[in-house]
């Protein structure tokens, strides 16, 4: 739906994006188990939510 919407890229299909946001979600949530200095926060969440949805490529500037 949110592909449909031109919400989400629709070069990749529902299973890539599931497993890819769980991928990111999973690492996060036990990150801190990896590095004991991590300490996850509704800030860090969010802006993790928004690389996976807006990528890390460079974004056009409108003009």
């Amino acid at each position: 739906m949110a592909q449909q919407a031109g919400e989400l890229d629709k070069r990749f299909d529902s299973q890539e994006l599931t497993i890819s946001f769980y991928g990111v979600a999973n690492f996060y949530l036990v990150s801190h188990l990896v590095c004991p200095d991590f300490a996850p926060d509704k800030k860090i969440a969010a802006r993790v939510v928004d690389l996976f949805l807006s990528g890390a490529g460079a974004k056009r500037r409108v003009r």
